[in-house]
């Protein structure tokens, strides 16, 4: 069974959308009906990839947008996420973590603890900001 979404009126910004599973999310939520918005470091690959999803029959723009990987840039986007979705009184964030943010293994403190950081952070925020 392949469910289908109804993303029609609706805006999701996606970033590291250049490339891999950003660009594929990217690409499904347009092919579900949002603009999306591809943010992305490299912008001009962002705007092209943008491009192609407009070709397609998609609304889309890409942006260049430094976003500091893990713990950091998950907390700062969601920081300016949370404001918006205040004031018009809807919205949904969908964060990535890994498999590292479940387990820890030897040498991984470091990428691991960010990891456990998203789903932390993520699982607070739904809580204190979850209608």
């Amino acid at each position: 069974m392949s469910p289908t979404y109804d993303f029609a009126g609706q805006v999701a910004l996606v970033t590291g959308a250049a490339m891999g599973m950003g660009l594929a999310t990217a690409r499904a939520l347009a092919q579900s009906g949002a603009s999306v918005v591809l943010a992305d470091i490299d912008g001009a690959l962002a705007a092209g990839e943008a491009k192609r999803i407009v070709a397609e029959g998609g609304r889309a723009i890409g942006v260049a947008c430094d976003v500091a990987v893990n713990q950091r840039g998950v907390w700062a986007c969601m920081k300016h996420e949370l404001r918006v979705m205040r004031s018009q009184g809807s919205g949904a964030i969908v964060n990535c973590s890994s498999l590292g943010g479940l387990v820890g293994l030897p040498g991984c403190a470091s990428y691991h603890g960010t990891k456990h950081a998203v789903l932390g952070m993520t699982k607070s925020a739904a809580v204190e900001y979850g209608g």
